[in-house]
């Protein structure tokens, strides 16, 4: 005799299927689901109660966020039925299978459940949300790019959000001035206090991971830094739970800029939209930099022209020697640094004049008095200014030490 269509149906459904009478009693169910809940499946019976099948499920570990206490557990889920919609989701296993439980109620009084494997309407889901996250984040830190010229706040909001959205704990930005042969670090974002080795080293005495990526000028990844021996200081990160080390060299024009730096506590493991978010970061910070030191060259050259006006302005004003002998001084420490300049006639100093900046140089750098030996050019064959060696020195010294990365 040929089976019930009815249950044919039932057993061609994608859905697993429970119907309970009204003491809430299973009545019926398809293969479906037991295939979705195998850990209760034992249990899936005719006449088994509704409650047992739920108590079994909460000591099996079925459901999450009712506390501990199965007793909670249960009562919290047989409360559910009273919900609008009657909408659950389990979550089955570490593995991250996701099943969503429907509940009707009949017309006699009883339970229809369907049960759907969601897992990976879900896992889309989620990817969908990450990047819209993204998005926000990259959209948010391009608006500050355009608008904010302020290369430390930049940095530290891109090395913030590569901290979050790249999953590294540390991440740091290494800045690089290859005129000057110096690196250092330029922003840091980290969940805690990283106080490790020197801010500041020459390019000449790096060594390690920091002064490879630095000097091949390409990304170097290490998924256990306690085995490879450019990493100097493995076990002081190891020590945090700090293993994996990723470095990415930010280059503009054939220019090295800066040094990325992240560390993690598991080996990278990117994606295609983590490496386009890693690049895009990449470029980001390229931007800023660049921007800034287009500010910076401007804003120099507008001082320049501004210090050029002031100094036409004195010496239109009148013929005194000294004045006039100060204004020249200004105006060739406008496009020299520090400037002097020293007027003699014949062998005799008759007037030496030295620029502003060279009159505030700090206590200790003081220069030599200005020298009465001849000058190249005698006064009868026209006058000689010289103009004096431009002072440089550096706020800080720089640290020898290696780098922490």
């Amino acid at each position: 005799m040929r089976l019930d269509p009815l249950i044919d149906a039932i057993e061609s459904l994608e859905a697993g299927l429970l119907l309970y009478d009204a003491d809430d009693r299973l009545v019926l169910s398809n293969r479906r689901v037991l295939e979705l809940v195998p850990a209760v499946a034992d249990l899936i019976k005719p006449g088994v109660r509704f409650e047992d099948v739920v108590r079994a499920a909460a000591e099996r570990g079925y459901y999450r966020g009712a506390g501990d206490a199965i007793d909670a557990v249960v009562s919290e889920r047989l409360m559910r039925q009273m919900l609008p919609d009657g909408r659950i989701e389990m979550h089955l296993d570490d593995a991250g299978r996701v099943v969503q439980v429907k509940e009707s109620r009949t017309r006699d009084g009883g339970r229809l459940i369907l049960v759907t494997d969601v897992t990976e309407l879900r896992r889309t889901t989620a990817a969908l949300q990450a990047r819209v996250e993204r998005a926000g984040t990259l959209n948010q830190l391009a608006q500050l790019i355009s608008s904010s010229l302020d290369l430390e706040t930049v940095l530290s909001e891109i090395a913030r959000a590569a901290s979050a959205l790249l999953r590294a704990p540390v991440v740091r930005f290494w800045m690089v001035d290859e005129d000057a042969q110096t690196l250092w670090l330029a922003a840091d974002a980290a969940e805690g206090p990283v106080d490790h080795g020197p801010n500041k080293v020459n390019i000449g005495e790096l060594r390690g991971v920091l002064g490879w990526v630095a000097e091949h000028r390409q990304p170097l990844m290490i998924p256990n830094a306690v085995d490879d021996p450019r990493v100097h200081d493995a076990a002081w990160w190891a020590e945090r739970g700090l293993t994996s080390f990723l470095g990415q060299p930010v280059m503009l024009d054939g220019r090295l800029l800066a040094v990325l730096v992240l560390w993690g506590r598991e080996p990278f493991s990117f994606d295609a939209d983590d490496e386009a978010l890693l690049t895009r970061f990449i470029s980001q910070a390229a931007l800023s930099i660049r921007n800034a030191q287009l500010y910076l060259d401007t804003d120099q050259q507008r001082r320049r022209l501004q210090s050029l006006v002031e100094v036409s302005h004195r010496l239109s004003r009148g013929l005194d020697l000294a004045e006039v002998l100060d204004a020249i001084t200004e105006a060739a420490a406008i496009f020299a640094g520090e400037a002097g300049v020293r007027l003699l006639v014949g062998d005799e100093l008759v007037r030496a004049s030295v620029s502003r900046g060279a009159r505030q140089r700090p206590s200790g750098r003081s220069p030599a008095p200005p020298s009465r030996s001849p000058a190249p050019w005698s006064p009868r064959s026209g006058s000689r200014m010289r103009r004096r060696r431009r002072w440089r020195w550096s706020s800080s010294r720089t640290s020898r030490s290696p780098p922490a990365g």
